[in-house]
């Protein structure tokens, strides 16, 4: 075994996929530096309805008119502190605080519907 050069060291010599993620997977001797996470413990179920939550989320916020929508997307998806999201979208902090009330009000009912049925 030791007169055997794995195949990843033999591209690592000729520069190639040098920066590549996989290029980290393996030690010299070809062997895992870090062993792959098992799938078997992630739950099918759990990930259907994450990725069902999420479509239905973006749905929602898509769905709200215009000024709601502009409000949540600033402060909950950008992140945005209040003030900034007032002096980009030219409101007043009361107004944006009812905007985004209505906003989130629509999506966590919309999210409710969906949680519901199932």
């Amino acid at each position: 075994e030791s007169r055997l050069v794995p195949f990843s060291d033999l591209e690592l010599a000729a520069g190639q996929n040098a920066d590549s993620p996989e290029s980290s997977w393996f030690d010299t001797q070809g062997r895992w530096c870090e062993p792959p996470a098992s799938w078997s413990s992630a739950d099918p179920q759990a990930l259907v309805l994450r990725q069902e939550v999420h479509r239905a989320l973006e749905a929602a916020i898509h769905a709200l008119p215009a000024g709601p929508r502009a409000v949540v997307m600033l402060r909950d998806i950008e992140g945005l502190p209040a003030e900034e999201a007032c002096n980009i979208l030219e409101i007043s902090e009361t107004n944006q605080r009812v905007l985004l009330h209505r906003g989130r009000t629509r999506v966590r009912r919309a999210l409710a519907a969906l949680l519901e049925r199932r």
